[in-house]
């Protein structure tokens, strides 16, 4: 398992570097609907939907996302998206942990997949307008959590 994680990092991570060397923002913004619509497509997994579901789903985000990313819609949209995404993060999500509660299969399920989805694709797309250096350092934060997490849950169990 290990090896098939550092041998997807290593792959991607050569991606990501070919892609930033970019000054085009375009196929920075193609890798993220790819991502999303695989992020889509194992969000719906777990939420117990079929796979004709799981690819309408995951076409949907991606239709979503570059809806996204057309200049009104963003101006418009991604302020509030990343709004409700941090309500989301700091007040729902510690309460459903408090209390116990699993959100809804169904289209409540879903809902939320394209709340986290596309205010993740909406946050990073907006980070590369700030510069490839913050992009790449608020990636590695991630990557650093995810790692640790990995690794704790291997010693200390699940």
């Amino acid at each position: 398992m290990l090896r098939q994680r550092v041998i997807t990092a290593l792959v991607l991570a050569a991606l990501l570097i070919g892609i930033l060397s970019f000054d085009d923002r375009l196929p920075w913004l193609l890798f993220l609907l790819a991502a999303g619509a695989f992020a889509a497509e194992e969000w719906a997994a777990l939420g117990g939907h079929t796979a004709p579901a799981r690819a309408g789903y995951a076409l949907l985000t991606t239709l979503a996302g570059a809806a996204l990313f057309a200049p009104l819609p963003a101006r418009l949209l991604a302020t509030p998206l990343l709004l409700l995404a941090c309500v989301f993060w700091c007040a729902v999500v510690p309460l459903l942990l408090w209390k116990g509660w699993r959100i809804p299969r169904g289209l409540p399920f879903l809902a939320v997949g394209w709340l986290l989805i596309l205010s993740t694709l909406c946050a990073l797309a907006r980070l590369w307008t700030h510069g490839v250096a913050l992009l790449v350092a608020s990636m590695a934060v991630i990557w650093v959590s995810d790692i640790t997490a990995y690794f704790s849950g291997r010693a200390w169990g699940r």
